[in-house]
């Protein structure tokens, strides 16, 4: 019985010290600076792929560049065999800890 107290005591003063730990999510999970994508819609649908690389400048803004390179120029649904396109986009949340989420305004121009 002694054991099982003193076992359950320490068990306490290790919970309670973990407790007391400060946990700021802002500051000790920081948002990832670079973020790449892959189109799966556009290798299922046709012989093409594309691929987005955004890099984030802050928590409501970030620029990035997409690539989409059509393998058959034959289908209805792309023509163009190429396509290369710098954003810039600002994020429209307001609410905390809604960084780089949500609805955006998007600045762009199209290579192709």
């Amino acid at each position: 019985m002694k054991k099982a107290l003193t076992f359950l005591f320490v068990l306490l003063i290790i919970t309670l010290s973990y407790g007391q730990q400060n946990f700021d999510p802002e500051q000790d999970s920081p948002l990832p600076k670079n973020e790449l994508k892959l189109n799966m819609l556009e290798l299922l649908v046709m012989p093409a792929i594309g691929i987005t690389y955004e890099r984030f400048i802050n928590d409501h803004s970030s620029y990035g560049i997409y690539g989409f390179v059509n393998f058959d120029t034959d289908t209805r649904y792309r023509y163009e065999k190429f396509e290369l396109a710098p954003f810039y986009r600002i994020y429209l949340q307001s609410k905390k800890n809604a960084s780089n989420k949500g609805f955006y305004a998007e600045l762009f121009a199209g290579i192709n």
